[in-house]
């Protein structure tokens, strides 16, 4: 039996919450908010508990909607506000971003259709009215078709516009009933040339606008390069200081690194704010263009129906005008996050390489990696990935096409192998994309991709070219610099593009960490890339389990190690320990006469295991010892 009035108490502030405005939510004061957000969470856990298995289908799902909402809306205020991130960080960009669009309109829910017909009657426009709430559905659309939105929200939001629409259709019934056809058609033949004036002054504004904000822009960032070259000395001197701690020299007072850290932070997150805010800019002003260009797409094909030419062409004309403004500031929206991506990676590897080394200060271990060890890694990782991608048949499914495909030989142009360097005692950093195409017509016509698999091997070249060594692990920034021009590639193409990205210096745990939570698919990865990382000296391989697509592609990128050698190495390992208490890794290889590959992953494990301790100790090299 379910406790309606039980129920309706829980939802009590879902609804207080939904009925207010944006501007009474940010007129609330941050503990208000927070409050809010804290009981409306509460309840929604009640609910999930209590009847969420004892309700029907559409009413579970509308109730879990509404409270997916408040929360949202709660949150939006939060970032519009600009303070530091809080119940905010629970939902993403894309959503953050339609929780305004709830107030549009918000005079349909306040008003009956009997008040919306007399509203068309006192101001002339009923047209109007009618078209202008019927091309939000094109806002609709793509908000049901973003990946980046979760299915709650979506669901609420379509029935909230269907609600809305429904009241429109009544409200011109009831109009047309009172006030006669005629009427209503003189109203229309005037509406469409208002619409194309109110057009033509849309886009001169915005083009304008735009100008001037480029104009603007270019003042904020002229002190960007002289930004990077700042940047880039202190890189150098982080490299300094690695290679000093990797050969054992105590790292200095790393106080003044983190201040400076942090000032180099705050120019990067200022810069990005302001492109933010411009990427802001151009998608409300997209978002203008869309509903002028789905009002006149409404006349143009009543006018194409009705065989009136003139008119048509009419509005054919300012469609072509609005289409070129609206790839104007596509443009300019794709340049804007280019360069905030670009911005981002600088700043999230100057904070995670400082505190990376904060972490060796206070006793982290590091993995020291040579020149030809990493090359060897390389080799290692992609010779298995070849050969498990050359094994016919290969098959592989997409889910975007919705059909598996069967590989039986790779034709030529379909495996691509490229690299950075070819220094034979250094890594090459190689990549090995292999792309399963279609013909675009069947038989013939250009080929279209469908599937790309690819492995990646990534070093730090610089550290090898002056040091020949590397110690420092794979951090946000390397990942990020690797994955985004893929993830433009394949939203461009709409394939689905598979990608394991090898270190042989393992991956910081904030990456792992981001990688195998419950929002990287919101945060960084799109429905067309799906991602693994890989340790190519421990073998380990790191993903989101969550991503089914994935899951169908780890054994091409999982290396493989002789489970008898690993064996034997790690017996002779542990019984040297419990002997001399420190095992040198190159006297190791040389006396099992085992692959020093093998003997290197071994030394990880035992140390992942807590077995030992491994450091780099110069002229001797890499040695495990046991823990004191």
């Amino acid at each position: 039996m379910i406790d309606f009035e039980r129920l309706n108490k829980i939802k009590a502030l879902v609804e207080l919450v939904l009925g207010y405005d944006t501007e009474k939510l940010r007129n609330e004061n941050d503990v208000r908010r927070i409050q809010l957000w804290n009981e409306i969470k509460n309840n929604e856990s009640i609910f999930e508990q209590e009847f969420i298995r004892d309700l029907p289908t559409d009413l579970r799902e509308e109730i879990a909607s509404q409270f997916s909402f408040a929360e949202l809306r709660l949150a939006s205020v939060e970032q519009v506000g600009d303070e530091s991130p809080g119940i905010s960080s629970s939902f993403n960009k894309a959503e953050l971003a339609i929780a305004p669009i709830y107030d549009r309109y918000s005079v349909l829910d306040v008003s009956s259709a009997r008040d919306l017909a007399e509203r068309m009657q006192r101001k002339n426009d009923i047209y109007r009215l009618a078209l202008e709430y019927a091309k939000e559905y094109a806002v609709l659309d793509a908000m049901l078709d973003s990946p980046q939105i979760r299915k709650d929200l979506k669901f609420f939001f379509k029935g909230k516009y269907t609600e809305r629409l429904n009241k429109v259709n009544e409200a011109v019934q009831i109009y047309i009933g009172k006030f006669g056809l005629i009427h209503a058609v003189k109203q229309i033949e005037k509406s469409i040339l208002d619409t194309i004036k109110q057009s033509e002054k849309q886009r001169t504004e915005i083009t304008g606008e735009s100008r001037r904000h480029f104009e603007e822009l270019a003042l904020k960032l002229k002190d960007l390069p002289e930004l990077e070259q700042k940047t880039k000395d202190f890189k150098d001197s982080l490299d300094e200081l690695e290679y000093y701690v990797a050969n054992g020299t105590e790292p200095a007072d790393l106080k003044t690194l983190e201040m400076m850290k942090e000032e180099f932070a705050k120019s990067y997150a200022s810069l990005e704010k302001e492109l933010a805010a411009r990427t802001g800019n151009i998608e409300q002003r997209n978002s203008q263009l869309d509903a002028s260009q789905a009002e006149l797409e409404n006349y143009r094909q009543e006018y194409r129906r009705n065989n009136q030419e003139e008119k048509e062409r009419l509005v054919e004309g300012e469609l072509k005008e609005i289409s070129a403004v609206k790839d104007q500031l596509t443009g300019q929206a794709v340049t804007l996050k280019r360069e905030r991506d670009a911005l981002d990676v600088k700043r999230e590897e100057i904070t995670d390489r400082v505190r990376q080394l904060n972490e060796i200060a206070e006793g982290k271990s590091i993995r020291y990696i040579s020149g030809q060890d990493a090359r060897l890694c390389e080799m290692n990782f992609l010779a298995r990935f070849d050969t498990k991608m050359q094994s016919y048949p290969v098959r592989f499914y997409s889910p975007l096409e919705k059909k598996e495909f069967v590989i039986r030989c790779w034709n030529e142009g379909d495996h691509v192998n490229t690299s950075v360097s070819n220094s034979p005692d250094k890594p090459w950093n190689v990549q090995s994309r292999y792309s399963v195409n279609e013909k675009m017509f069947g038989l013939f016509g250009g080929k279209l991709s469908k599937i790309i698999v690819e492995g990646v091997s990534l070093n730090h070249l610089e550290e090898f070219e002056k040091y020949n060594f590397d110690s420092r692990r794979a951090n946000l920034a390397d990942f990020l610099k690797t994955i985004t021009p893929i993830i433009d590639k394949a939203e461009i193409g709409k394939y689905l593009h598979v990608i394991g990205i090898a270190s042989p210096t393992g991956w910081d745990e904030k990456v792992q960490k981001e990688i195998r939570s419950a929002t990287f698919a919101h945060n960084y990865i799109s429905r067309f890339v799906s991602i693994c990382l890989v340790d190519s000296v421990t073998g380990e391989v790191i993903f989101n389990s969550a991503d089914e697509r994935i899951s169908k592609f780890i054994e091409y990128f999982t290396p493989e190690f002789d489970r008898e050698k690993v064996e034997k190495i790690r017996q002779y390992i542990i019984g040297r320990l419990a002997v001399k208490e420190y095992v040198v890794l190159d006297e190791a290889v040389a006396e099992i006469k085992e692959p020093k590959n093998i003997v290197n992953k071994v030394f990880y494990d035992l140390q992942h295991e807590g077995k030992g301790k491994i450091k780099y100790i110069k002229e001797v090299g890499l040695v495990i010892q046991t823990l004191k």
